[in-house]
C-alpha cells in the first residue's frame, strides 16, 4: 500500500508534465513555421507545401519542426494512456497518434520534391520524394480517425464528461479541415495545408490543456483519481 501511495503522486506529476512539454513543442513548431515564411519569401504560401521548406536553404529548421511535432504527438499519446480509462477506442487512437508521430520523423528523413522547380532548374521526381508523399498521405489519413476515436474514448471516463461538447466541436473542425486540404489540393494546395496544420496545432494544444486540467483534478482528488486509468 505504501508503494502504491508513493506511485500515485508520481503518475499525477507525469500527467501534468507531459502535456506541458507537448505545449512547448507545439509552440516551438508554430514559431519555426512562422520564421520560415519570413526566411523563404520566394516560396509562395498559397501553392507551396510546408514540407518544401526542408529542401535547400534553412532546410534544417523544417526538419527540426517535423521532430517537434512528432514529439508533441507522442507525448499526447502517452498522456492519454495515463489519464483516460482504458478502452479499445483509446488504445487505437493512441496507436494512431504514435503512428502520426513516427510519420513526422520519417517525413523529415525523406525530404519532399519541390512542386515548382527553382529558376532555371528542372522538375525532379525522386524516390525520397515519393516516399515523403506516401507518408504525408498516410499522416493525413490518421487525422480522419484520431479525433473521433479519442472522443469516443473520453466519453467513457467521468472526469472528461464536462469537456465532451467543446471536444466534439474541435474534433469536427479538425476532420473538416482534412476535407479542405483535399478540396484545395489542385488549386491552392499550400493554403489548404496551412489551414489544416493551423487547425491541427490548435486541436493538439486543446488536448494538451485538457490533459493538464484532468491531471490536476486527479492529483487533488483523494484516493482513486489517477490510479484508475492505469488498471
Amino acid at each position: 500500500m505504501k508503494g502504491l501511495g508513493r506511485e500515485r503522486p508520481r503518475r499525477a506529476t507525469l500527467q501534468r508534465i507531459l502535456p506541458s512539454i507537448a505545449i512547448l513543442a507545439l509552440g516551438a513548431f508554430a514559431a519555426i513555421i512562422v520564421v520560415l515564411h519570413r526566411l523563404r519569401p520566394d516560396y509562395d504560401a498559397f501553392t507551396r507545401h510546408l514540407s518544401e521548406y526542408a529542401v535547400g536553404r534553412c532546410g534544417i529548421l523544417m526538419s527540426i519542426a517535423f521532430g517537434l511535432a512528432g514529439l508533441a504527438l507522442l507525448l499526447l499519446a502517452i498522456g492519454f494512456l495515463s489519464s483516460v480509462q482504458r478502452s479499445g477506442f483509446l488504445k487505437t487512437a493512441c496507436a494512431l497518434l504514435a503512428g502520426a508521430a513516427l510519420t513526422n520523423g520519417l517525413m523529415a528523413a525523406f525530404p519532399t520534391d519541390l512542386s515548382i522547380p527553382e529558376p532555371g532548374g528542372l522538375m525532379k521526381v525522386t524516390s525520397t520524394g515519393r516516399i515523403h508523399d506516401a507518408l504525408a498521405a498516410l499522416h493525413a489519413g490518421f487525422w480522419l480517425l484520431i479525433p473521433p476515436l479519442l472522443l469516443l474514448a473520453v466519453r467513457r471516463d467521468d472526469r472528461w464528461r464536462r469537456f465532451l461538447r467543446p471536444s466534439a466541436v474541435a474534433a469536427a473542425i479538425e476532420v473538416i479541415s482534412v476535407g479542405v486540404v483535399l478540396a484545395l489540393q489542385h488549386s491552392l494546395p499550400g493554403l489548404g495545408q496551412r489551414l489544416w496544420i493551423g487547425t491541427l496545432v490548435g486541436w493538439c494544444l486543446w488536448q494538451a490543456v485538457l490533459l493538464r486540467i484532468v491531471g490536476a483534478t486527479a492529483s487533488s482528488a483523494s484516493g482513486t483519481g489517477p490510479g484508475r486509468a492505469w488498471r
